[in-house]
């Protein structure tokens, strides 16, 4: 599952909301989400359909427009850990940074695609309604909610560019590893003595796996192209992909250059469905390690990557668009 994220604000500026994005500190953010008259729940990882890019991308989406709105934000509780989840939610990763809402069966009903909502709408209704009357403290939306249309605000286009600056100065504020996570990710890079300095290598991401079911997969060869179009004099990669064939693909065609890589050389290709049956200590060893590369591919001196993959959409935003280029 993929989810698009509109280029909007609402009637309000995001910028004058914060006073500023460059500015945004975790004390203001919280300051924002809290106490207010009304306020949406999100659920963070509890999409059994989604990696941890659909929904985090998903989640940044949401929490811009609580904030375009003068909306509060709570996560919910997780009560049946799925996926990169494995304990509590988001703070099994991060920094907390707002409340958390209980009640029963909310990290169940509260999806971003509601089940059956196209044949059964009233199903949406009611789980609406019950989630209103039951959860605490009392909420207002939740992920399902079509939030264009909850507040009868109008909406109107902004810069793209300027989109990816206000998320991007948002994210930074967001990406705060609790202190075990922090620990266990500073360790795998230096374990696999991948610590190079930014403008020492660039990075592209060569998807595999499931993503065959919803788009061909992108070959090497587009990657080669772009890489001589914009490499210059660097012949330093890290390479993320979730196939351990494609480093030895990518190394054949790039004889010259260091491809530095964190995939398990075990890895056949990441398939949704596989992981979320892993145990919970399986899940979280790969999901530290996908951020590992996340960060190789955000502090990267540019990056290539498919506009098919959420992978490749996470570098964009942690980037804010900066040294981005596509194969496609």
């Amino acid at each position: 599952m993929s989810f698009t994220i509109r280029h909007t604000y609402g009637s309000t500026p995001f910028s004058q909301i914060m006073s500023g994005f460059q500015g945004l500190t975790p004390q203001s953010l919280r300051d924002a989400v809290t106490g207010k008259d009304r306020t949406l729940v999100y659920s963070f990882g509890c999409d059994r359909s989604a990696g941890f890019g659909a929904d985090y991308l998903g989640f940044v989406g949401k929490l811009m427009w609580c904030l375009q709105n003068d909306v509060g934000f709570r996560f919910g509780e997780v009560r049946r850990p799925v996926g990169f989840i494995t304990a509590r939610g988001w703070t099994d990763y991060f920094e907390p940074f707002c409340e958390e809402a209980r009640g029963p069966l909310l990290d169940k009903l509260n999806v971003h695609a509601f089940p059956y909502a196209r044949r059964l709408p009233f199903l949406k209704t009611f789980a609406g309604a019950w989630l209103r009357a039951t959860v605490q403290p009392a909420s207002d939306y939740f992920s399902f909610d079509a939030l264009d249309q909850v507040t009868g605000q109008g909406q109107r286009g902004i810069a793209a560019n300027d989109f990816l600056k206000d998320r991007q100065a948002l994210i930074e504020v967001l990406w705060r590893y609790n202190a075990q996570t922090l620990r266990e990710v500073r360790q795998i890079k230096e374990q696999a003595n991948l610590l190079p300095e930014s403008s020492s290598y660039f990075a592209i991401c060569v998807r595999r796996g499931d993503k065959l079911m919803e788009h061909g997969y992108v070959g090497v060869q587009r990657y080669v192209q772009a890489i001589a179009q914009h490499a210059g004099s660097l012949r330093t990669l890290f390479l993320a992909t979730d196939d351990a064939s494609v480093v030895d693909e990518v190394r054949k065609a790039l004889p010259d250059f260091n491809v530095l890589t964190l995939t398990d050389p075990a890895s056949k290709g990441y398939v949704h469905r596989d992981f979320s049956s892993l145990p919970a200590s399986e899940r979280r060893r790969q999901t530290l390690r996908f951020f590992a590369q996340l960060e190789l591919m955000r502090d990267a001196r540019f990056f290539i990557g498919s506009r098919t993959t959420n992978v490749s959409w996470m570098a964009n935003a942690l980037r804010g668009g900066d040294g981005v280029h596509w194969v496609d």
